[in-house]
């Protein structure tokens, strides 16, 4: 098998698998992270002027989705398209470059895009741990490249790795394992001169991209809000109390010993179970099998990064399908591992042995991804308008307030981005699951900055969105209800409220 075709196999399987999803309705999450690029392309600051508990490069990398490709009928989704395809050409590329077995290479290729592609996504790869993987497989594929351009390719990789990491932030243990695993699959063995170049070029990718991003979040303000946001989002969210899903009821944390067995139940029935990583034994085998030969100490990154990046998914207690692509980049980079480790004693194999592994890899792929490869969804290109929460909401907001007015609604904030107008608050998620951990005795404390921003903004029209109406109850006690009263808003319908 050539080189073009250990590429086009796992790219066409990538494209079948995931263009039926091109026409799904946008995503709840999706709607959050499409508002946080709208706004900064209206040229807001995140977290000063917008709040969603997610990284800058989220909503960076919606904005240049949405700059290049617009909203209407989610057509920024194909920047990820292109970003996810992207990715995978680039790493296949390096490890075929760095002498794996072409056919090997081809089947692993294969998996990846199999499961990259699978049931795990909200909506589409606009996720940020989709878009998290692929600024990690384009990372990984820089950090191993085997190109005369190397120096280039480490501050390429140092920049890729960031941008992962800062898209979603358990993805940080692993990336720091990859990174240097990937030393010792260019190296072999640790050398002070090459570990020093190592890391003064990858670290200089790194250097690089925080720059980049402070040179934007520190003048506007936003990088001091971000850290700020950082402290609240881990109450929000890592409280054994208080916590998002644990007031959800989907964990209760006792400890960090003590949960273990509690999460790997979890784990082990949602995602890392023979049923759905299985087809994947003799990666696995090659990986235990040969790596430590080749080198204990690539063995040990590419183990322990494919084992925090298992135990990422576990970090906000809430396990949520698309929380396992985070697993999928550190699994990606341990049996990477294991294909590189076994092209050598494959090549010296016999003619005969060499076909029948190949075999083995490939039929154990192809046995898996056939069926879902031909029963995709074709390609259908999504010209559908946004769905209204409420018929007729679109126009009669454009028809009474303009482009200077702002407005809130109690939901998903695409709202805002399909009326073209400003929120009034820089809250996105209005749930009351949120409300125990935030600072304050009674609600009416906690929710008292909300209450603030309306009465600082007034927006001209006000919407109840009945989405999750029942989990609102507390914000519209302590903070809207009581706004709308005090200035006397006029209640134009059952959900409608517009400013005198």
């Amino acid at each position: 098998m050539g080189y073009i075709g250990a590429v086009a196999a796992p790219v066409y399987t990538l494209w079948r698998l995931s263009r039926g999803m091109l026409i799904n309705k946008i995503g709840y999450d999706e709607q959050f992270f499409m508002w946080g690029g709208w706004s900064i392309l209206k040229g807001l600051a995140p977290y000063r002027d917008f709040i969603e508990f997610k990284p800058p490069m989220t909503f960076l990398t919606h904005a240049f989705a949405l700059k290049l490709f617009g909203y209407y009928g989610q057509h920024f989704r194909y920047f990820f398209l292109i970003l996810s395809v992207g990715s995978l050409i680039a790493l296949l590329a390096s490890l075929l470059k760095r002498g794996a077995d072409a056919v090997l290479a081809c089947a692993l290729g294969i998996a990846i895009a199999h499961l990259f592609a699978g049931p795990y996504h909200e909506a589409f790869f606009s996720d940020t741990e989709s878009m998290g993987t692929s600024y990690y497989f384009l990372g990984l594929a820089c950090l191993i490249a085997n190109t005369r351009f190397r120096r280039a390719a480490e501050v390429a990789g140092g920049i890729f790795m960031t941008c992962c990491a800062l898209s979603k932030e358990p993805f940080a243990p692993c990336v720091v394992l990859t990174w240097a695993g990937a030393y010792f699959v260019v190296h072999g063995e640790l050398s002070r001169p090459t570990a020093v170049r190592y890391m003064k070029y990858t670290l200089g990718g790194v250097a690089i991209a925080v720059g980049a991003l402070s040179l934007y979040m520190v003048p506007t303000g936003a990088m001091s809000a971000y850290l700020a946001t950082l402290k609240s989002y881990a109450t929000m969210f890592r409280d054994p109390q208080k916590g998002y899903c644990v007031v959800l009821g989907r964990f209760h944390p006792q400890g960090f010993f003590a949960d273990l067995p509690g999460q790997w139940r979890i784990v082990n029935g949602q995602f890392v179970n023979l049923a759905t990583l299985g087809f994947l034994a003799p990666f696995f085998a090659s990986s235990f099998v040969f790596v430590p030969r080749r080198s204990w100490a690539l063995f040990a990154c590419s183990l322990l990064a494919m084992l925090l990046s298992v135990y990422g998914v576990t970090v906000s207690n809430c396990y949520a399908p698309h929380y396992y692509l985070m697993a999928q980049s550190g699994i990606a980079f341990f049996l990477l591992a294991g294909v590189l480790a076994i092209g050598p004693r494959l090549a010296l194999g016999n003619a005969g042995t060499r076909t029948w592994i190949r075999s083995i890899f490939m039929l154990a792929v192809l046995i898996r991804v056939w069926e879902p490869v031909e029963s995709a969804l074709p390609f259908v290109k999504n010209d559908d308008p946004p769905a209204e929460p409420e018929p007729g909401l679109f126009e009669f907001i454009r028809e009474h307030s303009t482009a200077a007015d702002r407005i809130f609604t109690t939901g998903p904030p695409g709202l805002y981005v399909y009326v073209d107008r400003l929120s009034a608050v820089r809250e996105s998620s209005i749930i009351d699951e949120l409300v125990p951990a935030m600072p304050g005795n009674t609600d009416a404390e906690k929710l008292r900055p909300l209450y603030e921003e309306l009465v600082k903004n007034r927006p001209k029209i006000v919407f109840l969105d009945p989405e999750h109406g029942n989990r609102k109850y507390r914000h519209l006690g302590a903070a809207i209800m009581p706004f709308l009263s005090e200035f006397n808003y006029t209640k134009v319908s059952e959900r409608i409220y517009v400013r005198p």
